[in-house]
């Protein structure tokens, strides 16, 4: 009667073992410290490539997070509690592929405008950066297609590089209008940068990508990349000689 009434104990009714409470909870934290990592990157994704409002896209994140567990956790708790199949209650849905059987055909469709978006490209400066990223073939092949060279050197202008005719600086905002142009990249000296910057902005570019050594004073809504080529060879000489003190 005794071993009868032990093997019909419920479950329900056994205490777990403090090892095996650990071993459930290190292998959650596995699964919490992805998802936290992933969401960390999407952030900066939704900011820097999708250029979405940093306070629209963390609510986004925000809302998804509450949304998902308070009402997703519990509903899955409820019907695995009551699921009876002979491998278990919860590994018929730990095993299930139905997650990625909806996520792709649904989120792909909102997801396909940003993966095959191909932005329309200007550059302002023709001098031996600009060309050299005009002609950096990785540029078009992530989608940068640039259709438009602008330099204010008279000796240049009306010369032709891989197929664009570089045109005068004054022939910009048309160019802008007519080509649907929406980044520029400024690659000119100092004493040029800002007027150039200020134009882009007045004739509707979303965004400037700025080698010139200066801040650009632009308004929020058009977002400003500032590579600076000294202040990176200077990252780069200060891991040389920390690298060299610690060995």
């Amino acid at each position: 009667m005794t071993d009868a009434s032990t093997s019909s104990t419920p479950l329900a009714s056994k205490t777990l073992t403090a090892s095996t409470k650990i071993y459930y909870g290190v292998a959650d934290l596995g699964i919490a410290m992805l998802t936290a990592s992933v969401q960390f990157f999407l952030l900066f994704f939704y900011t820097d490539v999708v250029i979405i409002d940093p306070g629209l896209a963390g609510t986004a994140l925000l809302v998804g997070k509450l949304t998902w567990d308070a009402i997703n956790d519990p509903l899955m708790g409820y019907l695995s509690d009551r699921t009876r199949t002979r491998i278990g209650r919860r590994r018929p849905y730990l095993t299930s592929e139905d997650d990625i059987v909806y996520v792709v055909p649904t989120a792909w469709p909102r997801m396909r405008h940003v993966v095959d978006r191909h932005w329309r490209v200007a550059l302002v400066g023709a001098g031996r950066i600009g060309l050299a990223l005009f002609e950096y073939p990785a540029f078009r092949a992530r989608g940068y297609d640039c259709v438009a060279i602008f330099d204010a050197d008279p000796e240049k202008v009306g010369t032709t590089r891989a197929g664009l005719t570089i045109r005068d600086p004054s022939q910009f905002e048309d160019a802008v209008r007519d080509l649907g142009i929406e980044l520029v990249i400024l690659a000119v000296p100092e004493a040029g940068a800002q007027e150039m910057a200020g134009r882009a902005v007045e004739a509707g570019v979303k965004g400037i990508l700025n080698f010139a050594p200066i801040r650009l004073n632009v308004p929020p809504r058009v977002p400003v990349e500032d590579v600076n080529l000294v202040m990176e060879l200077e990252a780069l000489s200060f891991a040389i000689t920390q690298a060299e003190h610690d060995a």
